[in-house]
């Protein structure tokens, strides 16, 4: 069911999530990571674009972790690879794109793809090692950077956006 203006959708790739941040409850409450096979999202995509559909908004709690509970190869790498051969005239955005695992060639098909917007939706939450260490996000800063260095490299046109948490517990104002 179409519940958005029929231009555009979203279409859910995974639920839940097997980080533990320290802030975070999404695991409590929608459990670990639970991807869609790579076969059902390209047909609901190329399904939803022969209807007309522009713009697939792909969604999860954390997209780069997309396929590891499958145990059969599938990653975002694959995902974004097999949404490159379904026909039609349409982009896909990639929403929460967790700094973690962004690999040469997740990097590489993004840039190369007809169909993928320049955009990451990254929610980095913070760049101090301390802070983040606290959080359990689970990479520190220096490789944050690399990753950012690298898509701009790639990708020099690339938006990115991010959110940020401000008066986590314990925050200094240096590191503030």
């Amino acid at each position: 069911i179409l519940a958005t203006p029929r231009h555009y959708t979203y279409v859910k790739v995974s639920e839940g999530c097997s980080h533990r941040c320290s802030f975070c409850i999404i695991p409590h409450i929608r459990g670990d990571l639970k991807s869609r096979s790579i076969a059902s999202i390209a047909r609901e995509v190329q399904s939803l674009s022969e209807q007309g559909v522009k713009e697939f908004n792909l969604i999860a709690q954390d997209l780069n972790e997309f396929g590891k509970d499958l145990r059969d190869g599938s990653n975002l790498t694959e995902l974004f690879t097999a949404l490159e051969k379904v026909p039609g005239d349409f982009w896909v955005r990639p929403l929460y794109m967790y700094p973690l695992e962004f690999s040469d060639s997740l990097i590489q098909i993004m840039r190369d793809s007809k169909h993928l917007v320049k955009y990451a939706d990254m929610p980095l939450q913070h760049i101090n090692d301390r802070v983040m260490r606290s959080m359990k996000r689970g990479s520190p800063s220096r490789y944050v950077r690399q990753v950012l260095e690298k898509l701009k490299t790639a990708m020099p046109e690339i938006a990115i956006r991010t959110t940020f948490i401000v008066g986590y517990p314990g925050e200094t104002d240096a590191e503030f």
